[in-house]
This record gives structure tokens, sequence and C-alpha cells, in this order.
């Protein structure tokens, strides 16, 4: 299954956060400053391949919903559903707590050898990342200990 990383996860703010979320969720037509916002936004092309990927509701990267249903209808993508208890942590959220921090395996060689995580804000070696196909490098978004530490919150 693809993934794709949650706006609020990458390391650059989306134009919309601070602003009312209302004007994300009209009730007839498009506001021009939601258009105006997402068109400018630093993040507007991870923002519209979450909601291609995803079922999400409310103007996503200046898509309507519908929008999104008849994109994803015309090149066959079947939405992920996304329930309350898999939104994303956002990582202004002062209630999260940090993953352990391991020492890493071996020194980096070089900067391409490392990536960072953005829940646990440490740069790590990019074999401390699970293996996924439907991220632009091949990897997960959050380092295995994050993952691990989730995984314990869930149960």
């Amino acid at each position: 299954m693809k993934t794709a990383t949650h706006p609020a996860h990458l390391d650059v703010d989306p134009a919309c956060s601070g602003k009312d979320p209302e004007l994300w969720f009209p009730r007839r037509t498009v506001p021009a400053e939601v258009v105006a916002t997402c068109t400018s936004c630093p993040v507007r092309e991870a923002c519209l391949r979450y909601a291609h990927l995803y079922d999400v509701r409310g103007i996503w990267a200046a898509t309507t919903y519908a929008q999104r249903n008849a994109y994803r209808a015309a090149y066959g993508i079947q939405a992920v559903p996304v329930q309350i208890g898999d939104l994303p942590n956002v990582r202004r959220e002062p209630a999260r707590t940090k993953a352990p921090r391991e020492a890493p395996r071996e020194a980096p060689r070089s900067a391409g050898d490392t990536k960072r995580c953005p829940r646990c804000r440490t740069d790590r070696l990019k074999t401390d990342f699970y293996s996924n196909a439907g991220n632009a490098d091949g990897l997960a978004v959050w380092c295995k200990p994050c993952f691990r530490e989730r995984a314990g919150e869930a149960s």
C-alpha cells in the first residue's frame, strides 16, 4: 500500500498553519483567501499527494473533495479511509513524548547517509528507517524507534 506524508510532519510549516480552520470546510464555494493561501503554500504538492491518497474532507491544496474524487476515478486510485485515531500528531503538540534516542550503529559517511525523523527530530542513519516504496526516498517517515514507541502506545 502506498503512503504519503501528512503535511504536518514536514520540516516546513504549511501556509494554512495558524489560519481559521473553518475556511477550509466551506458549505458552498471555496473562498478566494483559501485558494490564494494554498497556491502560495510551500508544501502544496505534499498536501495534494496526501489528499489524493487518503479520503480527507475539506479543501486540500486548493482542491475540493469532489475534484479529488474525480481525479481518483480518472486514475483508478482507491482512497484510503482515515479514522480519527489515524490522524497524525502535529509536531507542535506539547503532549507527545519523544522516542528514546539510540546511538547510531555507525558513523555516517556523508550527509546523504542520514535522514531526519520528524517525530523525534533527530538525524539518523537511513538504516534506522523501515522501507516504504510509497515515499519518494523509499523509506518510512518515522525512524524505527518512533514506530516501535507508537506501536506500544496503540496497544
